[in-house]
């Protein structure tokens, strides 16, 4: 009997523990109701603003430090945009000259070539010219063209003597004056030389 007694006693306690508890709690919700009746819900909210708000700095930023910072940095970006306009500007300045270069080189390439093509062809027609004195002179008798050769520069006579059949060319050298025949085989002499040593 006796641990049926305890179990009613100590029921009874929890009971009564749990009574006080709950006679406890609806005083503090009184209090409460009381207090937000009585202008305490303003102050209530007060204090909540206050804690969400945010917190101001605890340091100071001096405004003239930042103020010359801020110019400074849009003085450095004008600068930098300034330079850019002139880098895109001589890039352009660039482009043109390159493509007046290109066209330029063009036109001296196409005129080179004409230049070449007008000398090949003076040069094909002074040589024509000059094998059609030669046969004429060979074609004439000695006594007749000894007389042209002796009023000739032993150079030029040279070149046409050169190019001649050894005969007629002999017999023109010994129709000459000694000493024009000399000087042209002097430089007859010359050349042969100087195609030997290259």
């Amino acid at each position: 009997m006796r641990p049926k007694q305890t179990k009613d006693v100590r029921s009874r306690k929890r009971k009564s523990s749990r009574n006080v508890l709950i006679i406890v709690a609806s005083f503090f919700i009184l209090s409460a109701l009381m207090r937000l009746g009585s202008g305490a819900g303003p102050a209530l909210a007060r204090e909540f603003e206050s804690l969400t708000a945010p917190a101001e700095p605890d340091y100071c930023i001096p405004t003239d430090g930042l103020e010359a910072l801020v110019t400074s940095l849009q003085e450095r970006e004008r600068n930098a945009e300034k330079r850019e306009a002139e880098i895109a500007e001589r890039l352009a300045t660039l482009a043109i000259a390159e493509r007046v270069y290109e066209e330029n080189m063009q036109d001296l390439l196409a005129a080179e070539e004409a230049l070449s093509q007008t000398i090949a062809q003076a040069n094909s027609a002074a040589d024509e010219d000059i094998n059609k004195l030669t046969a004429l002179y060979e074609n004439m008798k000695a006594s007749e063209s000894a007389p042209l050769f002796e009023q000739m520069e032993p150079d030029f006579a040279a070149g046409f003597i050169a190019r001649m059949r050894s005969e007629t060319a002999a017999n023109i050298l010994a129709s000459l004056p000694a000493e024009s025949a000399y000087a042209i085989s002097v430089v007859l002499a010359g050349r042969n030389a100087n195609i030997q040593s290259e």
